[in-house]
């Protein structure tokens, strides 16, 4: 038996992506466009309905490319529209023949240029993308490594520490990869603050003592390296060296 031709793949292709393509999307599956723009990964996806009917979702969402529990298949940030009715089009996304495939996908392109690309403008900095976190998340709480994350991203380097250190104070129920990476940000936090403290004049003649202290062990001496080592992480993990805009 023949298999039947998936429309929605094919319209996608010829239609979405050279609009989305502009922006610096790419297709990274057959239904999902993605890129790797600053300290973001940023998503349009595809959810088709599970009953079979060949309706369709659209999800666009950004994550944080350092965070080291990235998972680019769910997000926090981010939004979902089941059809363009916000700019007029009440008519259902359906996928399952030509042209309402065709139909589809030309209303779907329409909600990017009125609605997610406009969205995705506007959280473009690791504070928008805090604020929509919160805004989003009823559940949300500060003390998430997520969101230490962003902190250390956006320079405010000891809400970041406090919150890792909360973490790690609370870890016997936690992830050990949330733990691990915890200890690893104060460990380079620490040692970023010692090698600035015996390079400022003010603590020079402390320098005989500050030698004296135990200092941890890393293969980073400052947070910026340590994010641009958790980014190229996921960067390699996930594939996504060609999709940096």
């Amino acid at each position: 038996m023949p298999t039947k031709p998936d429309h929605l793949k094919q319209y996608i292709k010829e239609i979405l992506l050279p609009k989305t393509g502009e922006d610096g999307f790419q297709l990274y599956k057959s239904k999902e466009l993605l890129r790797v723009k600053g300290p973001f990964v940023d998503q349009i996806s595809f959810q088709l309905s599970q009953y079979g009917s060949k309706t369709f979702y659209v999800h666009y969402q950004k994550n944080l490319i350092a965070y080291p529990l990235l998972n680019i298949s769910s997000y926090r940030v981010g939004h979902r529209l089941s059809n363009n009715s916000d700019n007029g089009d009440e008519s259902e996304w359906r996928g399952s023949e030509s042209d309402e495939a065709k139909k589809a996908i030309i209303s779907v392109s329409d909600a990017y240029d009125k609605i997610i690309e406009p969205w995705f403008a506007t959280v473009s900095s690791v504070a928008e993308y805090v604020f929509e976190y919160f805004a989003n998340n009823h559940d949300a709480t500060t003390k998430s490594l997520e969101i230490a994350v962003a902190f250390a991203y956006a320079g405010k380097r000891n809400p970041a520490w406090w919150i890792c250190s909360d973490l790690l104070s609370e870890g016997i129920e936690s992830d050990k990869v949330i733990l691990a990476a915890c200890k690893e940000y104060i460990d380079v936090d620490e040692i970023e603050k010692q090698k600035e403290a015996l390079q400022n004049e003010h603590y020079a003649k402390y320098h005989a003592a500050m030698a004296d202290l135990a200092v941890p062990e890393s293969r980073h001496d400052n947070i910026n390296s340590l994010l641009n080592h958790w980014r190229q992480q996921n960067i390699e993990k996930f594939k996504l060296e060609k999709f940096i805009v």
